[in-house]
């Protein structure tokens, strides 16, 4: 099952090297509509669990992300550029994002925000099941090689994060910390909504493939030249969509040139390193025209190595350590083995959110386990049996936790009546900002186009200082003069009430009411501006 050892000469024998198996394209097609089919079947349950609820959009348990996208989303249909409506009074409107630019155009014509963002799942699915797929067809032998490494590099949710909450083993921390790299280290999982991280990740694997088809003189002039344009559009979209994998191909293709010695023949290549280089000067170029964005896009305050992380991480990067010694190595097994390399040098450069230099090194590492295993000369059935149980270990408890999850609802959905306050903010003429508890202000740029004081962990500032603060107010743990001064001090001219906090925010806004509209027990209040 597993790939065969290096030939006479020393080289990997990959399939770049032999000829295609007829039975692989329909194997390749199944990957896709399995990996389709993994994709859709969370939002397919939750749209029949709505019951009546306002579907938020995202089929993910972590909405508020995809609650950003769909905000882009409706700036990009009003004027192309997208600001930060996390916070009052907010950014200038100066990004410009390829996947929401379009969706927006879909807005335009009358489409739902949320389908105008749910159009990129077959796209997704396409994209980053197919490249991985591709990927592994060049540098495996096999059906079930292949196979292997795509489960491996796509599904792994790694089981033993999964054993430490299960048995409570370790601290807090360490369990905290390993399930949230697990995340990183699951590629499938970006199917749910993450779409521009998703399509990234599939286009670097079809970049890292076309760059040796670009480089292997064997080839026509002709084909050589297609392949670098491929090469190129693959390397502009993927440091656009997300800058960190963007590195990552900028790095791994910078150390190929030096592994061979810097070999003229790579000058040729110079318009595929301007084409990835540029998106990310463009977001270096946003960073000193806006000082919010040097505030999310600069280094985070972030751990750089949490116990969890080598938790997560250390059991699939062991079991590669076999693959990769070789000799008189192929263009792509330098690659292959480069990728990683790549990936760990982006996590040292302080560029916003780090963990995601992580994403999506599982696909090399799975095939040089794929790879290794065969060297160490181990059953190749037991091969098929420990990836099974591995992937399966992990998946089937995560899809408990999924299942379990979907009762907390509003994670995922409002209340007809949470709906119609925001259709009511969103069809207001009053200009302003809204003052609303974190859940709800999630959702407030999404669905009234209007600046929130609180919804994003990253792009609210002070997000955890300002969160007790606000939970406090709508608990009616402030005395009415100290919750003027909260709501005043935020700016806004709307206070947003669910039903378990309208009574406090009522008492708390003493004296600065104007008006007030309710929608069940969900309440509206405008107040009068600060003098």
């Amino acid at each position: 099952m597993y790939a065969e050892l290096p030939d006479r000469r020393g080289r990997e024998d990959t399939a770049e090297a032999t000829p295609p198996d007829p039975r692989w394209r329909r194997v390749f097609i199944a990957l896709l509509v399995a990996t389709g089919a993994w994709s859709l079947g969370p939002m397919l349950i939750i749209l029949a669990k709505a019951r009546g609820d306002f579907w938020l959009g995202s089929d993910y348990l972590g909405a508020v992300d995809h609650l950003y996208y769909l905000a882009a989303i409706r700036e990009a249909a009003q004027h192309l550029l997208i600001s930060d409506r996390f916070d009052i009074p907010g950014n200038p409107a100066i990004y410009l994002h390829p996947l929401f630019a379009l969706s927006g155009g879909l807005v335009r014509t009358g489409v739902d925000v949320r389908l105008a963002l749910a159009v990129w799942k077959p796209v997704a699915v396409l994209v980053l099941g197919g490249g991985v797929a591709l990927y592994c067809q060049t540098r495996l032998q096999g059906i079930g090689n292949r196979v292997a490494a795509f489960a491996l590099g796509l599904f792994l949710f790694a089981p033993q994060v999964v054993v430490l909450s299960a048995l409570n083993v370790g601290d807090a921390t360490l369990r905290g910390t390993a399930g949230f790299f697990d995340v990183e280290w699951f590629p499938a999982s970006l199917l749910w909504s993450y779409y521009p991280a998703a399509i990234a990740l599939g286009l670097l694997a079809v970049g890292f493939v076309s760059l040796e088809r670009t480089l292997d003189c064997s080839r026509s002039a002709r084909s050589r030249r297609t392949s670098a344009v491929l090469t190129g559009c693959a390397g502009l979209l993927v440091s656009w969509l997300h800058p960190w994998q963007g590195m990552t191909f900028l790095l791994a293709s910078g150390g190929l040139w030096a592994w061979e010695g810097f070999p003229r023949r790579y000058l040729r290549l110079w318009p595929v390193a301007v084409a990835t280089t540029v998106p990310l000067l463009y977001y270096m170029s946003l960073r000193e025209l806006s000082p919010e964005w040097a505030r999310v896009s600069g280094a985070l305050p972030l751990p750089r190595f949490p116990p969890g992380m080598f938790v997560a991480f250390a059991p699939l990067a062991v079991a590669a350590i076999p693959g990769f010694p070789g000799r008189n190595l192929r263009t792509g097994d330098r690659l292959l083995r480069l990728w990683p390399i790549a990936g760990l040098a982006t996590y040292a450069l302080p560029i916003g959110y780090i963990y995601h230099s992580f994403l999506g090194l599982s696909i090399p590492l799975a095939v040089l386990a794929v790879q290794g295993w065969s060297r160490l000369g181990l059953s190749r059935a037991a091969g098929g049996v420990a990836v099974a149980a591995i992937v399966v270990a992990g998946l089937i408890p995560e899809a408990q936790h999924y299942q379990e999850s979907l009762h907390a609802r509003s994670q995922l959905y409002l209340t007809a009546d949470e709906a119609s306050a925001l259709k009511f903010l969103d069809g207001n003429a009053q200009p302003g900002g809204v003052f609303a508890p974190s859940y709800l202000g999630q959702a407030v740029p999404a669905y009234t186009g209007r600046n929130t004081w609180i919804g994003h962990p990253t792009l609210t500032p002070d997000y955890y200082v300002r969160q007790p603060e606000v939970d406090s107010f709508f608990a009616g743990k402030r005395t009415p003069e100290e919750g003027r001064t909260l709501v005043l001090g935020s700016g806004a001219t709307f206070v947003l009430a669910g039903c378990a906090g309208s009574g406090a925010a009522e008492r708390g806004l003493q004296g600065l009411i104007v008006s007030t509209r309710r929608f069940g027990c969900v309440s509206v209040f405008q107040v009068a501006p600060q003098h």
